[in-house]
């Protein structure tokens, strides 16, 4: 599929970080949420979320891992992609 010919680094800021919640059913779109964002997991491409973000603390036990990039560095990694799409 798709998933193995595109590269996908996926950055989440403020209230998206609330897509990696243990509940993410009770978001707007969750069918999406819970259907794709494992996909990037299984198939080793980086989730990021925003350093220090009011809602990480919300999280409670995330159902994928990610990494905190603080905003500095939003450049650095969008730099270094052949294509970037902000939503």
């Amino acid at each position: 599929g798709v998933w193995k010919r595109v590269e996908i680094t996926l950055y989440l800021r403020e209230a998206a970080v609330l897509a990696l919640s243990e509940f993410p059913e009770e978001l707007i779109d969750a069918d999406n949420f819970i259907r794709y964002l494992p996909l990037l997991a299984e198939f080793g491409r980086p989730i990021y979320v925003q350093s220090r973000s009011p809602f990480l603390a919300q999280l409670g036990q995330p159902a994928l891992p990610y990494e905190e990039l603080a905003d500095r560095d939003i450049a650095r990694l969008a730099s270094k992609a052949e294509y970037v799409a902000r939503f």
